[in-house]
């Protein structure tokens, strides 16, 4: 994050179970409207389970933050999980 500025959170809640729940639609609209920002931000992610049907892009000056490590889990096709960096940065 960028210092000197606050920084915005954008909370997400978790989407209702099933065999094609997809978090990412709404991790990525997130992590957009945060990359936007002078500041950038915080993707806060409430507890439950965000799995991830495609690649999730992160872009500089966001972060994602979830309730904790027993609490939330982002879940990738076949247990992977794959975050991608806008200009290689993690």
């Amino acid at each position: 994050l960028r210092p000197g500025r606050p920084a915005a959170v954008h909370p997400v809640p978790a989407p209702a179970p099933g065999p094609t729940a997809d978090a990412t639609p709404a991790l990525q609209a997130a992590v957009d409207a945060l990359a936007t920002l002078p500041a950038g931000g915080t993707v806060r992610l409430a507890a439950g389970e965000y799995p991830l049907r495609t690649n999730l892009l992160l872009k500089r000056g966001v972060r994602l933050a979830g309730a904790g490590r027993a609490a939330t889990t982002v879940l990738g096709e076949g247990g992977v999980i794959t975050l991608a960096a806008q200009d290689g940065h993690h």
